[in-house]
């Protein structure tokens, strides 16, 4: 694979999860704008899931940030 692939944007997706879920917040941030950034590369439709999954996140994990709930 390369680093613009499908593949490597899901995969990207689920290590930001785990890292979300770990509370390494910074990390998953960077895992999340990349995928979203590969899927965006690949011109997928807004409507994919991987790409949603990978925005809202981003917002989400903004708010904690600026909120002061960061575990790093």
């Amino acid at each position: 694979y390369g680093a613009v692939d499908p593949n490597v944007a899901t995969s990207l997706v689920n290590v930001a999860m785990v890292m979300e879920r770990r509370g390494e917040l910074q990390g998953a941030w960077h895992a999340y704008v990349t995928a979203r950034d590969v899927f965006v590369k690949l011109g997928v439709e807004n409507s994919h899931r991987g790409l949603r999954a990978a925005c809202r996140s981003i917002e989400a994990i903004e708010l904690l940030i600026e909120s002061g709930k960061q575990k790093d």
